[in-house]
């Protein structure tokens, strides 16, 4: 048996670090140890501390990952990629360096320094609410597509901030819930993915999560910050804590360097030379984390000022383009019976696009992690931009929220010539406005948004901001009209007809904390004249995290949502629904209640499917949904959220202008409970479990020999592929050696495509419980019709070691193992491997 060594680094130092660390031993000597100890909080909310004698600028930081999120009282537009899982889905990371160098000049742009992304916590369970920023079941996954993220911004001269460490992987209780996870699942999952991405991708700072560890706040946990990641990884960079995640004195002997946001509770000038002076806090340690945070200062601090020199890089051609491509390759192509995919463009001649993500570009779940972009692609849209001379036509069927359909078509607003237009006039007031000119203004042709945690548009605060639609409504015909109004998180009113419906004041400070987080839904009934038209204002502001608002109606006599789509169904040749979730649905602080749809979406599939055989079903997700209709309908595409050119991605998929190549992060089950970890969750708000190991995801599923309803690595293309002559470059390895594994792969169909070849590792001869199978090594292929390659992936002498807990070291027992070659984790071709002792 052989132990790998712990304490291998994981930082590899660049050209100009010798100049930087001679400037930073002279600026620490410079340093009163005042000055040092205002170092360790940040200024504010959203910066780092400064020195101004020395001309060091406090540096500005964003969130996100996907994207540039502003946070504070700025605001603006970035290009909005696909969210984590679907990045992870290209299985791509030479194209996500391509969209982490997109971030970096975009932080540029917008005077970014930092940015506190990517987050790539395991997906323990599909319910978390933060799946959808995050990327995969799998560590090796999951940290190579973070590390990718991180090298593109970092090439841009902008710091990446890798987070949150460790096993956050809920919303449910996470302020409070501590994870018990054994040593091994700990380190062969949970902290591997962080290790692969630190090691890869190098990032200059790692957040801590929210959660307990074993116990211990996150931010407070020695064993993690001190022990783990700058003693054994010896990471250069800082520890910062997620904002306000610090509880206790013990963080002052944890390791941790910063504490967000500033001015600090603990580490506050007052209170760190207190610490000081108590011995809690020693001067090694103070000058520690002042180089660390330094490192990163100098090295990518720049004047939030300057900004505008880089204004030409935010937005530009390019941007859009990366993001286009990466929305193509993120796509999942899971079914295509009879191969009703791709569509002929010419021969289609009467498209129903039917659902309540159709005509909405879903972008993100709720939370911090939400990107306003400059534009976005619908499905509708991008079907109608691609196909025009088709006939489409849009039903909503359901809608995410209420029951009945948006109010549309009917709404006109004055313009300034004096003369009424389509539309209605959306005017929004940032918080603290008490005048009446609104800070933005724009037209919509109807009330349906659901921005979340994003600013709605230039101009516009993210936060407590209040929107009135106004205008006027024409009935289409005489009768009784059924109206609805929703609001998430905030407070609604409309007034129609000199009638007033809902809360009596907007603008009213009586709520209390509790009701600021409560959502509204006011309905009212009138009796309207064919076109005699009434004055209409509705008003929507925003008091807590998320953000959506809906106006809807049923006309007089109107059929009910789901039969108008069906009969649309009935006589179109394609029958498109655009279903799943949206930031109603999960986001940062609410987890998933189910993987299963809303009801309504499952009914309107099957009844749709029923009379249309050619039926197509296109998911927005953040993780696995439930699919019991899958067998009643021709194809199926998950496409997470696909961010800004999303559908247009999905309608050049569609019509086979691109070859879908995404491939399953994540195991999509046929119910919950087929997950190991499902029996453990979510705890008892004070602990939760996680008893079932390392048998997570696929781990799981390929272990225990329970059907997936499509495996972990599974993707269709409209082309095939062959895998032949899987070989090793030798049949046995000894410690630290490397063996390459080659495997020959041919394009068998059609057209041009991409295959993603995965290998995997089984241990044969285990002394304790080990997966079936793990993933040790992938990449991606593109081979046109008829074209043959060898892919050679390595294999080294750790991808082999499992988590000895009786030695708290990484282990290789000699004996045999099976290499595993395919195109997803129920897909593969086995050579054997002789493991030899040292």
């Amino acid at each position: 048996m052989t132990s790998e060594s712990k304490s291998a680094p994981l930082f590899v130092s660049t050209p100009d670090d010798s100049y930087r660390e001679d400037r930073i031993a002279q600026i620490l000597a410079s340093l009163s140890l005042q000055e040092k100890a205002s170092f360790l909080a940040g200024q504010d909310d959203w910066h780092l501390r400064g020195i101004p004698r020395l001309k060091i600028p406090a540096i500005f930081v964003a969130d996100c990952g996907h994207g540039v999120t502003l946070c504070g009282e700025r605001s603006s537009p970035s290009t909005c990629f696909p969210t984590g899982i679907g990045m992870a889905a290209t299985w791509n990371p030479a194209l996500l360096e391509q969209a982490g160098r997109v971030i970096g000049r975009e932080c540029k742009a917008l005077g970014v320094s930092l940015l506190l992304g990517p987050k790539i916590n395991l997906h323990r369970l599909p319910l978390n609410g933060r799946s959808f920023e995050t990327f995969s079941e799998d560590p090796l996954l999951a940290g190579r597509s973070g590390a990718a993220i991180m090298r593109g911004i970092q090439a841009e001269g902008v710091g990446a901030c890798l987070k949150a460490m460790a096993a956050n992987n809920q919303q449910r209780d996470q302020q409070a819930v501590s994870s018990e996870v054994g040593p091994r699942a700990l380190r062969e999952l949970y902290l591997r993915a962080f290790e692969i991405a630190i090691s890869e991708g190098h990032p200059c700072a790692i957040m801590t999560s929210y959660n307990k560890l074993n116990g211990e706040y996150a931010a407070e946990n020695r064993w993690l910050i001190q022990q783990v990641i700058k003693d054994e990884w010896q990471f250069p960079g800082f520890i910062v804590s997620d904002w306000r995640s610090i509880f206790t004195d013990k963080v002052y002997s944890s390791g941790l360097d910063l504490e967000m946001p500033g001015p600090g509770k603990f580490f506050d000038t007052a209170n760190t030379l207190r610490a000081i002076d108590e011995g809690q806090l020693g001067a090694a340690d103070l000058d520690d984390k002042v180089t660390r945070i330094l490192r990163a200062v100098l090295r990518f601090g720049r004047d939030e000022k300057a900004a505008s020199q880089f204004a030409t890089l935010l937005n530009s051609a390019e941007n859009r383009s990366v993001a286009l491509q990466v929305a193509e390759e993120s796509i999942v192509l899971l079914q295509n019976k009879a191969k009703l995919l791709p569509l002929d463009r010419t021969g289609t001649r009467r498209i129903a696009v039917i659902g309540p993500n159709a005509s909405a570009a879903r972008l993100g779940g709720g939370g911090s992690a939400s990107v306003s972009p400059f534009y976005s692609v619908s499905p509708l849209d991008g079907i109608r931009e691609l196909a025009p001379d088709a006939e489409i036509i849009f039903a909503e069927g359901c809608s995410l929220v209420g029951s009945m359909i948006p109010v549309s078509g009917v709404f006109e607003h004055l313009e300034a010539d004096g003369t009424w237009a389509p539309g209605l006039t959306a005017d929004f007031f940032n918080p603290g406005n008490a005048g009446a000119k609104p800070d933005a203004s724009w037209t919509v042709p109807e009330i349906d948004f659901s921005w979340g945690w994003a600013s709605p548009g230039p101009g516009v605060s993210r936060f407590e901001y209040r929107v009135r639609f106004s205008g006027r409504l024409v009935p289409r015909c005489d009768g009784d009209y059924r109206f609805g109004l929703f609001g998430q998180e905030g407070l609604v009113q409309m007034r129609m007809a000199d009638e007033h419906f809902g809360d009596e004041q907007v603008e009213g400070e009586e709520i209390n904390f509790e009701q600021q987080y409560e959502s509204r839904y006011v309905r009212a009934e009138l009796a309207l004249r064919a076109g005699q038209p009434v004055a209409i204002a509705v008003d929507y502001w925003k008091r807590a995290a998320r953000a959506a608002v809906r106006f809807e109606w049923e006309e007089p006599g109107s059929p009910s949502p789901i039969d108008a789509a069906v009969e649309l169904a009935r006589n179109s040749d394609i029958a498109i629904i655009c279903a799943g979730l949206s930031n109603l649905y999960e986001g940062g602080g609410r987890d998933r209640e189910s993987i299963d749809l809303p009801p309504a979406q499952d009914e309107l599939i099957r009844k749709v499917a029923a009379v249309n055989p050619k039926t197509i079903v296109v998911i927005n997700s953040g993780g696995p949904v439930a699919m019991p209709w899958a067998g009643e309908v021709g194809a199926i595409l998950e496409s997470w959220y696909p961010g800004q050119e999303g559908g247009r991605a999905l309608a050049r998929i569609l019509f086979g202008e691109v070859n879908p190549s995404g491939k399953l992060p994540d195991t999509v089950p046929y119910r919950l409970a087929d997950h190991a970890a499902a029996a453990n969750y979510p705890g008892d708000g004070q602990r939760v479990f996680y008893e079932e190991g390392v048998f997570v995801g696929y781990r799981h599923f390929d272990t225990a020999g329970v059907d997936p309803q499509f495996p972990f690595g599974f993707g269709l293309s409209y082309t095939t592929f062959a895998y032949a002559d899987v070989t090793l470059s030798a049949d046995s390895i000894r410690p630290q050696e490397e063996v390459v594994a080659s495997v020959s792969l041919t394009n068998t169909g059609q057209r041009a495509g991409s295959e993603v070849v995965q290998l995997y590792i089984r241990d044969c001869q285990a002394s304790v419980p080990r997966p079936d199978k793990e993933l040790r090594n992938f990449q991606k292929v593109n081979l046109s019709t008829g074209e043959t390659t060898v892919v050679r992936l390595a294999i080294k002498w750790r991808d082999l070691a499992f988590w000895d807990e009786s030695t708290d070291n990484w282990l290789v027992e000699p004996g045999e193992f099976q290499v595993l070659i395919g195109g997803h984790s129920r897909d593969v071709r086995a050579v054997s491997l002789h493991v030899r002792a040292a």
